[in-house]
């Protein structure tokens, strides 16, 4: 019996919803991977995904509730069965998962001014973030570095913006400094992202197109009060995108999966 998803879900979330202030949009199956429905509104973090693995049939995940990931296993033989979900997580959205996005509307996000000051004083700031965590940036291995910025990452979390906002300052650029210094192929790129605001950028000089804004993301990591592990964990992976896989080796991190198949296939 084929489902038709977009029917159920529309007549049992889409006007709640849309009360809440929420647009619809419908995805498409793409490279084995269907975003059903994307909940959209403006603010910080104001997204509800609702995905399914083509290789995974009869499990539907939630995504958009910071760390928290929601499965929901369903018969794929079976609408009944798929309209249970769907009204499981309608409950679980109205009695919780819309407050918790209400509240992350209000939490501070980065302007402007922010990004100004990182890019005119990174230097500066990675020597005070040196010179306060007693570690000579020539001498410390990345991987121990990586280590330093997510537990000193953990150590603001909670904490109000104001309060922290220069020690996260010194903490990213001190991630400026590291990448710099330990790999003479990368370089920073301070630019206007849409002729708006700075965008701040990790590239490679020999391979331009490989490029990467960071700030955002690791302002992620506090405001989202992500665990070491996870810190860790894309951290690993923004190396890997920004490092050749020799140099990998050659500072002993960790060459991931999705590495070693894009080298196979010409694509570095």
């Amino acid at each position: 019996m084929k489902i038709n998803r977009k029917e159920i879900i529309k007549s049992i979330i889409g006007e709640s919803a849309k009360t809440h202030g929420f647009t619809l949009e419908w995805g498409t199956p793409v490279r084995g991977t269907w975003y059903i429905l994307s909940l959209k509104r403006e603010g910080l973090g104001q997204r509800i995904d609702f995905i399914e693995d083509i290789s995974r049939p009869g499990e539907l995940k939630v995504n958009g509730f910071d760390n928290a990931r929601f499965r929901y296993e369903y018969d794929i033989n079976d609408k009944e069965s798929y309209r249970n979900i769907i009204c499981q997580i309608k409950k679980f959205l109205e009695t919780e998962g819309y407050q918790i996005l209400d509240k992350r509307r209000l939490l501070p996000v980065l302007h402007e001014d922010d990004f100004d000051y990182i890019s005119k004083n990174y230097c500066e700031l990675s020597e005070l973030f040196c010179e306060k965590s007693e570690v000579d940036i020539d001498e410390i291995k990345i991987v121990d570095a990586m280590d330093l910025i997510c537990a000193s990452f953990s150590e603001i979390q909670g904490k109000q913006w104001d309060d922290i906002k220069f020690v996260f300052y010194e903490i990213v650029s001190f991630y400026i400094g590291v990448l710099l210094k330990k790999n003479k192929k990368l370089e920073i790129s301070i630019g206007l992202f849409n002729e708006e605001r700075t965008i701040i950028e990790i590239r490679r000089k020999d391979k331009i197109y490989v490029k990467m804004p960071f700030v955002e993301g690791l302002f992620g990591f506090w405001i989202s009060c992500m665990r070491i592990e996870e810190m860790q964990g894309q951290l690993i992976q923004n190396l890997n995108f920004l490092f050749e896989i020799s140099e990998l080796k050659e500072h002993d991190i960790k060459v991931l999966d999705w590495k070693i198949a894009n080298e196979k296939l010409g694509k570095g």
